[in-house]
Order: structure tokens, then sequence, then C-alpha cells
């Protein structure tokens, strides 16, 4: 429930009601809305037609980008405010789990989020990363928690596009 009013008071800064000036920044807050937190329902659908016509649609949809630019950016704070690069990571990981608990946990976020906890893991322990065995072990941990991600069309979609992008 906590998740839940954390949810409605973004959605309710960023989509205010009332006035005419409001309503005029309704497109923007409805843009802003979608691209952090994936929530498309402030988004007029000649916004949303534009996104998919160009092929731009995902970006509205929580996944590694997102999560990655929040541990970015959460580690650069905390690494200039003294934590240690082996650290920040690691000490990010609460704000990003929240982060995409916030954002609704889909399976591309819950995916991105644990492959962040591996990774911040290992660089903490001073040991070298391997994407694709950090994938695999992502991939184990998170069916064997939910076994229904394997008819889910979206989790398989993000593990595959995550694996090509490793391979590349």
């Amino acid at each position: 429930s906590q998740l839940d009013r954390l949810r409605c008071r973004a959605r309710d800064r960023l989509l205010p009601n009332g006035t005419e000036e409001e309503a005029a920044r309704r497109v923007g807050g409805g843009l802003l809305l979608g691209l952090t937190t994936g929530d498309r329902s402030g988004m007029s659908w000649q916004v949303k037609d534009a996104f998919a016509g160009v092929g731009l649609a995902h970006l509205t949809a929580v996944s590694g980008f997102h999560v990655g630019l929040v541990v970015g950016v959460l580690s650069w704070l905390l690494r200039s405010l003294g934590a240690g690069r082996r650290w920040s990571p690691l000490l990010s990981l609460p704000a990003v789990w929240v982060y995409v608990m916030v954002c609704g946990a889909s399976p591309s976020a819950l995916r991105a989020a644990a492959m962040a906890t591996v990774a911040a893991v290992v660089l903490s322990l001073g040991r070298r990363s391997n994407g694709i065995a950090i994938l695999s072990l992502v991939g184990v941990l998170l069916l064997s928690a939910r076994p229904g991600l394997v008819r889910d069309l979206g989790a398989r979609l993000s593990f595959l596009a995550t694996f090509g992008i490793l391979l590349w």
C-alpha cells in the first residue's frame, strides 16, 4: 500500500487537474510520467501513436535503460559523497528496488534490477563480472520465484534482447 501511495503521489504531481494552465502542462507531465515510471495513462492517444510510429514506444516501458540510469546517477552521487567506486553501486540498490516496485515491477524491470544487484555484489567483492552468467543466474532466480514468467512474452523478449546485446 505504501508503494501504491508513492505511485499515486507521483502521478498526481505530474498530472494536475483543474485549471487550463495545468491542463496544458498535462501533456508534458503525461509524457514525463510515461518515460519515468511506465504509466501511460496520462499520455494522449496522439502522443502514444507518435511514439509507436517512430518505434520509440519501448521508452515508456521501465526496463534496463531506466534501471541503469537510476543505478548510474545514484552511484555517481554516492561516489561524489565519498562512497567509493566499489561500494556506490551496492549502496544504490535499495533505491533501485523501490523504483522498480513503484513502477509496477514489470518483468523487464525485475530482470534489470536483479542483474544490477548481482553485478553490484560481484563488483563490491572485487571480482570480474560476466554478463551472460549474470543473465543466466537472474533468469533461474526469477523463474524459480515466478514460474509464470515462462509464458510472459515481455519477459522472454527482455531476456532475449539482453542476451543479444551481451553477445554483441
